[in-house]
């Protein structure tokens, strides 16, 4: 047991950010990315359906992650109530994180905040597995919103879609 908290503080603070091993994360895909402040990293990516920034912010005073998915997918002004009742019916199926739209520009976002208190350092496996479990859910629903936005997809079906969303299939056709 170590006395003297000081020396416990100062043995943490060499430690790494989980921004820092984003970095690493983007590296090794070779993902652009761009440390935008000592918080705030961006990385761009291609997902299965579109071209992407995955955005994260760390909260020191609260030890928190934010990571979001941020599209080229917009909702124009007339179609911002429909948007937010077929987010609302998506959000209601996602294990972790949401989808919203961004306030500015009503950009469909797909966020989660990770609590990482206690844990001095992000594991690269773990910022491996949350950046990819956040485009899977991403990806999972991105047909389906796209297809609202173009009103392929009416509301009448979006229990049907949302379903099919959540159908898992091996390999593809």
């Amino acid at each position: 047991m170590i006395a003297n908290n000081d020396v416990v503080m100062d043995y943490f603070s060499d430690i790494a950010t989980p921004l820092d091993t984003l970095e690493q994360v983007a590296k090794e895909c070779d993902w652009p990315f761009e440390r935008v402040t000592d918080h705030a990293l961006t990385i761009d990516v291609e997902t299965r359906w579109a071209q992407c920034t995955l955005k994260f912010e760390w909260l020191e005073a609260t030890e928190s992650l934010r990571f979001s998915i941020v599209s080229d997918l917009k909702a124009p002004a007339l179609m911002r109530s429909r948007m937010a009742e077929l987010l609302l019916d998506v959000n209601s199926q996602c294990w972790f994180g949401h989808f919203m739209l961004t306030p500015k520009t009503r950009a469909v976002c797909f966020t989660h905040t990770c609590l990482m208190r206690g844990l001095p350092f992000a594991s690269l496996d773990y910022m491996e597995a949350l950046v990819d479990s956040g485009i899977t859910e991403f990806d999972r629903f991105y047909p389906m919103i796209d297809g609202a936005l173009s009103s392929a997809v009416t509301p009448a079906n979006d229990a049907a879609n949302i379903s099919a969303a959540l159908f898992n299939t091996i390999g593809e056709a």
